[in-house]
């Protein structure tokens, strides 16, 4: 149980915070919405107003923590590398920089080209439910949640099927790298090796690449061009990744925790299986209810006051996207699952110039796995093994998801 008197975000490291961190969220918003968090040495805003105005405000600046610069304040000499090419993916860049990166990737990674994957994403899906089919049971997210999307953008960009289970291990160790708090000593090790295995197999790609062009997104990169700028191989990998971790991270999530929703509202269930027109729709609910990202990061560029609260420039301001997603202000009976809700205008992706250009495919892969479980599993049901949730303090995914049907 939540302890009364702490309204800390390490509460969402504790096996109960992990689980539903929605008690905290509410409380937070009503209590200190604009609140100075001892776990993550930063301003945590809860509030969805407040939040959809800053993800707009050009005070805020991209999270700077992931620089090689940190890396060699804080005698991270070995990891400097790694912080370096992290650094050059759109999400941590401020216009000018952050425009023209946007609009060249966003040439290449078009609507069009996500839609063209319907059949090939809604074959993939009956292709894992086909292997456990004759099972009776399954792990939604070792045998579907997980796999899926990492197939998904591992064919987008052109690398071969059996190299995706290492993408998994490279986004795990990007993790603590992504907080403003340095990793551990003992990390430290394993993070260098990983950066260095997957910088040096992205060289290997592109310069392939350069000589036998495909149709996938590294080649379509390559080739791109935004009033005479071109991606340099260095930008090429660090957004590459940025794919990888955001594409695969955030559809994994809402997939494998929407339909433990799901399976705890089984009047929604019951709803979506009457009427499937309702899929769109309840895609959109599930990422405001369950969306995977808890927050995004920023950093103050300048002295501002939010909710009344002065803030200092370089200060770290964490916009909790999951707490405005639950805001009655915004959606009455904001813990209900709906999956007919109308006006659902969640910030599960971002708002405006941070909008996640990934949206369309992570849409796309939910909409695809809604369908195909709602058209082949007419009796699935939670298996008597829990789920089991990993933990971290800004993204909500599950590690297993045990079920049967």
């Amino acid at each position: 149980m939540m302890n009364e008197q702490t309204l800390d975000l390490s509460y969402l490291l504790t096996p109960e915070g992990i689980a539903d961190p929605y008690p905290l969220f509410h409380r937070l918003r009503a209590e200190a919405p604009v609140h100075s968090d001892r776990t993550l040495m930063g301003w945590v805003v809860t509030r969805y107003a407040d939040c959809q105005a800053l993800l707009h405000d050009p005070r805020l600046r991209a999270f700077k923590s992931m620089s090689s610069e940190r890396a060699s304040e804080l005698g991270l000499t070995a990891l400097e590398p790694y912080y370096r090419m992290l650094q050059t993916e759109v999400f941590f860049q401020d216009p000018p920089q952050h425009t023209r990166l946007r609009r060249l990737m966003g040439s290449v990674f078009t609507p069009q080209r996500i839609e063209g994957m319907r059949a090939s994403i809604e074959r993939w899906t009956d292709e894992m439910l086909d292997a456990v089919a004759d099972a009776g049971e399954m792990d939604l997210v070792r045998d579907l949640a997980f796999p899926l999307p990492a197939l998904v953008i591992a064919r987008l960009l052109g690398l071969p099927d059996a190299d995706v289970p290492r993408f998994r291990t490279w986004a795990d160790d990007a993790i603590p790298l992504m907080t403003y708090n340095p990793p551990e000593a003992a990390e430290i090790p394993r993070l260098v090796r990983s950066g260095q295995e997957y910088t040096e197999y992205f060289h290997a790609l592109i310069a392939d690449r350069r000589t036998h062009r495909r149709d996938d997104l590294i080649s379509a990169l390559l080739g791109a061009e935004e009033k005479g700028y071109r991606l340099s191989d260095e930008e090429v990998i660090g957004n590459a990744f940025g794919l990888l971790f955001a594409g695969h991270e955030t559809s994994n999530g809402v997939i494998s925790a929407g339909l433990l929703a799901l399976l705890r509202a089984p009047d929604q269930l019951a709803r979506l299986r009457r009427d499937p027109a309702l899929v769109p729709s309840a895609v959109e609910e599930l990422l405001r209810h369950q969306g995977s990202a808890l927050g995004s990061m920023r950093l103050a560029g300048e002295d501002l006051e939010i909710g009344g609260q002065a803030i200092t420039r370089g200060e770290p301001v964490f916009l909790m996207v999951a707490a405005a997603n639950r805001n009655p202000a915004q959606f009455p009976d904001p813990d209900r699952l709906d999956v007919g809700r109308t006006n659902n205008r969640h910030l599960a992706f971002g708002y405006s110039h941070h909008f996640c250009m990934g949206a369309p495919l992570a849409r796309l892969e939910i909409q695809c796995v809604l369908t195909a479980i709602l058209r082949r599993m007419p009796g699935l049901r939670l298996a008597d093994a829990p789920p089991v949730w990993a933990p971290h303090v800004l993204m909500r995914t599950l590690k297993s998801l045990p079920v049967r049907f």
